[in-house]
């Protein structure tokens, strides 16, 4: 927040004012993050108009979707992308970063973002921002207790090294907890969180227009996966297995980044951002059956690393403001999964190499005091190298012998996506805008392929053209937010996973990830924010959203599987969250605070043939806080779930194993926190 009480975001690569932003974006600040407890990904939930997080019992995967679009596994490219201080991860495999104690705020950039974010964000972007040491000491500690053996201590520090020169800081977390899914087979809790993460910081300012800002991470994740409960089987109910299996994961990663700043003069500033991050996850165990035996299950173990180098030259010249650049991305992802059906042990191994170069550039020409124009565009170009081979394993998921392969599969795409749009600052308190933009999805090959013929065929980008307009009003001396936004969105060759697909005139019984439909999604978003008298906030978010197949290329030949017309997966109609925080005027030392929240989300579908419903729900969630006189002791409590609700979650039918499982949702959870200001 500046001097004048704007709230500032960098969602267009330059600090702006929230209100005065032309796209739409959601914010969670660092208040609302401690306040709320966001310690995964999943603790977004119903905080920001048009994003949807599906409900899993599962920490490392979290599938992200913003208007009704996203990704259903991080082994594919994603529709929103995930940046943590401007660096692109493409697979989110641990949440933990969410959680770091040294969050500045969550931008949420809804609607494609393809000019300034690259391929991979045509639904949007999420921007993950951390604090950059200070020249004073600060920082704090915290320690939590919860049920079901909920664990978690927190760490920041910052300090100067030498006066405004050089800095550090250190942000660490632990979480833990036993899971909410009694193991009736093994006579334990399971789906539980073991995570550690840490990342360190050294700024380096030599004078007032250059610094250097080195990061480094550390993260190990050995949280159990999903697991499920089984239909018909003796004893089953919600949130119990009987899975002979420990379903865990190895994740490790490390990660390092520069970024360096210089102004080259009043109006002209360059930014060089590079960054390396590598991580394994092996073994991570699955299982799709939840009872004792080799039904149906899998390991996906993972191998990845990524390389990015990008440089920005950012200009403002008054009416003129644009930012320019490039950059190169390289990644290395090898994955082997080995997996069992009905005792029948098969795998299958892969290697991705990718490499993608970008240019590109944005502008706004403020026409008059009031009234400005938005251009951009962006030149991509992707190579993938693909090599593929399936096998035959024993129990031991040791490799017997190999049964096909596909080796040095090569693609090459490139494409241009533009932007303009148009805004106009009606009173000092009302901005209007409105945009055209396109995005795409990247393609590439099926890293989990079944066989040669699926391996065999690459993915061709999808694309999307996407219409908004909106309007932000700040009322009443900047007490009222209230933010609108339509937008209508074209989709051309979705990315759909379908079943039992004809690839070269031969079904195949296994799905396949293809080129599949056309497909639109419009809708209304509403956010907003008010401060009612010195004690009371109110906010308030709604979608609702539209989203269907238009065109459907059925690539089984089967009639039913023509699912043109139908409610794309994980879209719900309509969602809606409305909460409060109320400081209580108490005249004792310090200030107590409560507050809750409702996230009311309508039905959805987990796939696209509708086969697997998710029911409606309404999920209250409260707090409590404590700050003493001198702001030095914080204590908290946050509930979720405070009724206890139970519902589905998932529905999976493996028809070749013969099994049909669900998941349902987290039960009522709490957590008490104690945290101590230096």
């Amino acid at each position: 927040m500046n001097n004048n009480g704007d709230i500032i975001v960098t969602a267009q690569r330059r600090a702006e004012p929230l209100q005065r932003t032309p796209i739409a974006v959601g914010l969670l600040s660092e208040e609302v993050i401690n306040q709320r407890n966001v310690s995964q990904m999943r603790d977004l939930a119903g905080t920001i108009p048009g994003l949807f997080l599906p409900k899993t019992n599962s920490v490392g995967v979290q599938q992200i979707y913003i208007r009704g679009i996203g990704t259903s596994s991080p082994i594919y490219n994603g529709a929103v992308a995930t940046y943590v201080d401007d660096v692109y991860l493409p697979r989110i495999l641990n949440s933990a970063v969410f959680g770091s104690p040294d969050l500045e705020r969550i931008e949420v950039l809804r609607g494609p973002q393809g000019t300034l974010y690259g391929q991979n964000t045509s639904a949007g972007a999420v921007k993950i921002i951390s604090r950059d040491p200070g020249n004073e000491f600060d920082g704090w500690v915290s320690g939590s207790l919860g049920n079901y053996k909920a664990r978690e201590a927190k760490l920041y520090l910052s300090a100067p090294l030498v006066a405004d020169k050089l800095s550090f800081s250190i942000a660490a977390l632990h979480q833990e907890n036993e899971g909410y899914v009694r193991n009736l087979f093994l006579g334990h809790h399971v789906n539980g969180t073991r995570v550690s993460f840490g990342r360190a910081k050294l700024k380096f300012t030599p004078s007032e227009r250059v610094s250097f800002v080195l990061a480094g991470e550390l993260a190990k994740d050995t949280s159990d996966n999903a697991v499920g409960t089984p239909a018909n089987y003796p004893g089953t109910r919600p949130r119990v297995t009987f899975d002979d299996r420990e379903l865990r994961q190895d994740y490790k990663q490390y990660a390092i980044s520069l970024h360096v700043k210089f102004e080259l003069n009043d109006h002209l500033e360059f930014r060089s951002i590079t960054a390396y991050r590598d991580f394994t996850n092996d073994p991570s165990t699955w299982s799709t059956d939840g009872v004792p035996g080799d039904q149906s299950g899998f390991q996906l173990n993972i191998d990845d690393n990524h390389f990015s180098q990008e440089f920005q030259l950012n200009g403002d010249y008054q009416r003129f403001k644009f930012t320019v650049g490039a950059i190169h991305f390289q990644e290395d992802y090898k994955q082997n999964r080995p997996a069992w059906s009905r005792s029948v042990y098969t795998g299958i191994s892969s290697q991705t190499k990718v490499k993608s170069y970008a240019v590109y550039a944005q502008g706004r020409y403020g026409i008059t005091d009031s009234l400005g124009v938005t251009v951009g565009a962006r030149y991509n170009v992707q190579r993938d190298r693909f090599n593929w081979f399936g096998y035959r394993s024993n129990v031991d998921l040791d490799i017997l012998a190999v049964t096909g392969s596909v080796s040095n599969l090569r693609q090459k795409t490139d494409g241009i996506v533009p932007k303009f749009g148009v805004d106009y600052q009606v009173s000092p308190d009302v901005f209007t805008y409105a945009s055209i933009t396109k995005g795409e999805k990247a393609g590439g090959y099926n890293a989990v392929a079944g066989s040669v013929p699926v391996a065999s065929v690459p993915l061709e980008p999808e694309k999307v053209t996407a219409y908004e307009a909106g309007t932000k009003l700040a009322l009443f001396d900047k007490r009222v937010r209230l933010n609108f936004a339509a937008f209508f969105n074209q989709f051309n060759d979705y990315h759909a996973v379908v079943q039992n697909p004809i690839v070269n005139g031969q079904q195949l019984n296994i799905p396949l990830i293809t080129n599949a439909a056309k497909a639109e999604t419009y809708g209304l978003e509403f956010d907003g924010t008010a401060r009612v008298g010195r004690d009371l906030d109110l906010r308030l978010t709604a979608t609702y959203l539209h989203a269907k197949f238009k065109q459907f290329d059925n690539p089984t030949g089967a009639a039913a599987s023509d699912y043109t017309g139908n409610v794309m997966p994980r879209a719900p109609k309509l969602a809606i969250n409305s909460g409060f925080t109320y400081t209580v005027p108490l005249h004792v030392p310090g200030k107590i605070s409560f507050g809750g929240d409702v996230e009311y989300v309508s039905k959805t579908y987990e796939d696209i043939a509708l086969t697997q419903p998710v029911q409606r729900y309404a999920l209250v969630s409260g707090n409590l806080l404590y700050v003493s006189a001198d702001e030095h002791w914080r204590f908290s409590v946050t509930v979720k779930n405070v009724f206890d609700k139970t519902f589905r979650i998932t529905k999976q039918i493996i028809a070749a194993a013969g099994t049909e499982v669900y998941t349902y949702n987290a039960p009522r959870t709490f957590l008490a926190t104690l945290r101590y200001d230096f």
